[in-house]
């Protein structure tokens, strides 16, 4: 009897290792992007080096836009490591966020306490992305510098 219940429990902790293991869904146009939850947004993308080859198990964090009135000078973006949104890419550099509460976020790809990136607009500083409610947002490719000064 004995036997029979260590084999069972292996079996259940490998179950639950594979499925925390498992890849997230991909925005690689054969795996559909999740519904985002009533009132929160799915951000998407995949992240490549300059060269255009994908950046694997890279974290891709956003970092939620702050302002102090409507003046776009006046904003600045948080990161948290403990509280704002990020997953790692998958083995081809594509990651996808979900449950997301709908804002500002500015993207940062890398890890913010050593090399990190952020996706700049026009002019060269972070770009803010506005993410909508009950809505899917593809960033497509991102092209992220992480090579150390």
């Amino acid at each position: 009897m004995r036997p029979k219940l260590w084999r069972i429990a292996l079996t259940l902790a490998l179950f639950l290792v594979t499925a925390c293991n498992a890849s997230s869904p991909t925005n690689d146009s054969k795996t559909p992007l999740p519904t985002p939850a009533s009132g929160k947004a799915t951000v998407a993308g995949r992240v490549l080096s300059l060269d255009g080859k994908p950046l694997p198990h890279t974290a891709v964090w956003l970092a939620e836009v702050v302002c102090d009135g409507p003046d776009p000078s006046r904003c600045a973006f948080v990161l948290d490591a403990a509280f704002s949104p990020g997953v790692y890419t998958d083995n081809q550099g594509y990651f996808v966020i979900t449950d997301v509460d709908p804002k500002k976020y500015v993207v940062t790809i890398g890890d913010p306490q050593t090399i990190y990136y952020n996706i700049p607009d026009d002019s060269g500083r972070a770009k803010a992305f506005d993410l909508a409610a009950d809505k899917i947002t593809d960033l497509g490719e991102l092209k992220a510098n992480l090579i150390g000064p």
